[in-house]
Order: structure tokens, then C-alpha cells, then sequence
């Protein structure tokens, strides 16, 4: 491969050689050490490739043999120079993309967050940006020590930050802290160094199961609790053998407790509803080059009832090499707004939908549905699902 670069760099050329003294020649051109890269028989004619300098010192060769010489193909460098030595212009064009290409991969276009999930990539972006780094900085204005000590000392979970450049992308590489007691639904009292944790009811219910492994049971299945009432107790009593209360200790109260809680439900949908009717969609599109902004919309104006949806994106050569370029395309739908009536049918199948979308969501957090007293009626213009349901949930 570097052999045909530095071939291709010095330039080579196809000749066809014909004539009686053919032998003659290249035994000549051998005895004065020619370099002929191919040497290739065609009948009584032969077609050699040789090196520019070897063809100009060949001349007085071919006089003395009587032969006759044609080029058929000109390679490489040289011959590549002079057809577009013409072509200034794009000479010009190809080495200043160069320098731009260069002078763009000295900044930062790109910044994103990985592996974060307690805080949004909105919220870590802001703080990066008060730290001074943003689009279009330096990317040797960025101290990655410093940077990644800052994010821990801001967000105290998260415990372990990576700022990794690459191209023209900044990312940061986050892992945040999962290990922590969730005491929701506990409250403190008494303990082993003066602390314990007692079970409390944060709703209105009927106990349907019950399991306790640490503390003291305070009711039973079958009782009705309701919020704030203390359903297992952080302590438990050591009694001895005459069935006295010799000490109380502490504990963290813990259990499985099950209940029937009475949930209402309710729901509306007018009959008379406006529809939307698309007659016209047309895109605006916005060419963004750093701050400069260059509009190229071409038709449409914006009307009072139209749907836009945004859509913008940031050009990139390679999967890290991203460009300060933003193309915007703006879609609209114009609209106009038209009475329609549901029918009965149609009521009742989206109040069937709107509650199967509700029992769905119940049924993600293992709550099971026992009863359903829900009914559907209509009042007017306005169909109404109301009423009650009964389920069995695990309290947190």
C-alpha cells in the first residue's frame, strides 16, 4: 500500500511500444537500469508502465531502435496538478475547509449527560453552564478535575462523575448513590440508642392480611384503621416464665400488612365537542450557523388555529465530531374547528377506555381491584362515570 502511495505521488505512466527492434530496446533500457513496473505482450506490440523520469531519458533509445512510442494513460500527483492547475479556486476551497474543519475541532458543540436518573439533563446542563462551559468553548478552557469535583460537591448523590472529551462532544459520565433508607410511612420514637421505627396507616382502610417480623402487632385483620393510626408498634416485650414483662426493647418496626381500601372515582365527557379538520400543512425551516440566524421560510404565514411541532438538528460529520450548525424545520397544520355530538355508543366505549387506562395504572403498582361500583349516566350533555371501587394494596 505505502509502495503505490509513494508510486502514485511520483507519478506513472502507460506506454505502448511497437515495432521489429522491440527485444533490442529493452534489453538497452535494462542494461541502463530502467525501472519498469509492468511488462505486458500484446501481440506483436508491448505495453509497458514506467516512471515519468524513465520515460524523458528513453527518448534517444526509441530514435536509435527505430520503434514507436504512445502513451495511453497518464497516473498520479503530477499529472493530477496540471489538470486543475487552472482551478485555483478550488484549491483555495479544499485547504481553507481544512482549516476550518481544524479550527472547529478546538471547541466544544456538543455537550450531553450520561447515566444520570434522580436529575434531569435540563438541570445538570444549567449548573455545567454556570460553571462557564457551553457551546463554543475552549476545549482547552475545561479542566476535567475540576469540573468533575464540582458536580459531586453541588449533588451529594451522586458519587462518581467522568468529563470525557471526544471530537467536538463533551460528556459527562454520572453514577448516582441508590443505597438509601426510604421511611416512608414510619415515624420515630424511643430506639436502641434512643431511636425506633413504628408501622403508621396513611390511609382509611380494613386490615385484609397481616404479617409482622419485627415489633408488635397494634391490629388485626378484620379492624378499620384510618391515617395516623400506629398498625405495628418499634418495641416488643421480654417475658419470663411467669408470664411478667420483665423489659421493653426497641426496635424498627417491620411487616407485610394488606388492605382493603375504598377508592372514588369519577369522570366527565361533554357530548358536544369540536373537531379538528387539517385543510393546510406547510414546513418553515430555519438555518442556524453559531448566532447567526438565516430564515428560510418560503410560505405560510402563522394562523390563530394551526398545530406547530419543532424540530431541530444539530449537523455532525461523525458520531462525535458535531458542527455549530442547527437546521430548525417548523411544521404547521392549519386547522378549522367543527361541531360534532357523540353518540351514546361512543360515550360509554371512551368512558370503558378512559377507565381501563385508570384500573391499568393500578394494576403497575400490584394494587388488585375487588369491586367495581362504577356507573355511567348521562346528565344533560354530559356523560358522567362515578362511583366507588374496592381494592386490595400492600401498604408502603
Amino acid at each position: 500500500m505505502i509502495n503505490k502511495f509513494i508510486e502514485w505521488i511520483h507519478g506513472y505512466i502507460f506506454i505502448v511500444i511497437s515495432g521489429e527492434n522491440i527485444s533490442r530496446f529493452l534489453n538497452i533500457c535494462s542494461a541502463r537500469n530502467f525501472v519498469f513496473n509492468s511488462i505486458e505482450y500484446r501481440g506483436e506490440n508491448v505495453i509497458i508502465k514506467t516512471q515519468i523520469k524513465d520515460f524523458f531519458r528513453m527518448h534517444h533509445i526509441v530514435r536509435k531502435c527505430k520503434i514507436k512510442v504512445h502513451i495511453i494513460r497518464k497516473c498520479g500527483l503530477p499529472f493530477w496538478i496540471m489538470r486543475y492547475k487552472k482551478r485555483q479556486m478550488m484549491f483555495l476551497g479544499i485547504i481553507s475547509s481544512f482549516i476550518v474543519m481544524y479550527t472547529l475541532s478546538l471547541f466544544v458543540w456538543q455537550i450531553t449527560v450520561e447515566g444520570n436518573y434522580s436529575y434531569s439533563d435540563e438541570e445538570l446542563l444549567d449548573y455545567v453552564e454556570e460553571l462557564g462551559i457551553t457551546h463554543g468553548v475552549r476545549k482547552d478552557k475545561i479542566d476535567g478535575e475540576s469540573l468533575e469535583k464540582a458536580i459531586r460537591n453541588k449533588y451529594f448523590d451522586i458519587t462518581w462523575v467522568s468529563a470525557e472529551l471526544s471530537g467536538t462532544r463533551l460528556v459527562l459520565h454520572i453514577k448516582e448513590n441508590f443505597d438509601q433508607i426510604n421511611s416512608e410511612g414510619s415515624t420515630h420514637s424511643g430506639g436502641m440508642s434512643g431511636e425506633s421505627y413504628d408501622v403508621i396507616s396513611k390511609e382509611n382502610g380494613i386490615i385484609a392480611k397481616m404479617v409482622t417480623r419485627r415489633g408488635t402487632a397494634m391490629v388485626n385483620v378484620g379492624d378499620v384503621i384510618k391515617p395516623g393510626d400506629i398498625l405495628i408498634k418499634g418495641q416488643y416485650d421480654i417475658i419470663n416464665d411467669a408470664g411478667e414483662i420483665v423489659e421493653t426493647k426497641t426496635t424498627n418496626g417491620d411487616g407485610t400488612i394488606y388492605i382493603y381500601a375504598r377508592y372514588e372515582y369519577y369522570s366527565e365527557l361533554p357530548i358536544n365537542y369540536k373537531e379538528k379538520r387539517y385543510y393546510n400543512e406547510y414546513n418553515n425551516y430555519t438555518f442556524a450557523l453559531g448566532n447567526l440566524i438565516f430564515d428560510l421560510s418560503f410560505e405560510g404565514e402563522d394562523k390563530e388555529f394551526e398545530d406547530k411541532i419543532y424540530d431541530v438538528t444539530q449537523l455532525k460529520i461523525t458520531e462525535n465530531y458535531y458542527l455549530p450548525i442547527y437546521l430548525y424545520k417548523n411544521n404547521h397544520k392549519q386547522y378549522e374547528l367543527v361541531e360534532q355530538t357523540y353518540t351514546k355508543k361512543e360515550c360509554e366505549e371512551i368512558m370503558d377506555e378512559r377507565f381501563q387506562y385508570f384500573f391499568e395504572n393500578l394494576t403497575e403498582k400490584s394494587i388488585q381491584m375487588v369491586e367495581n361500583n362504577v356507573t355511567i349516566e348521562f346528565n344533560g350533555n354530559v356523560c358522567i362515570a362515578k362511583g366507588d371501587i374496592v381494592v386490595l394494596k400492600e401498604i408502603e
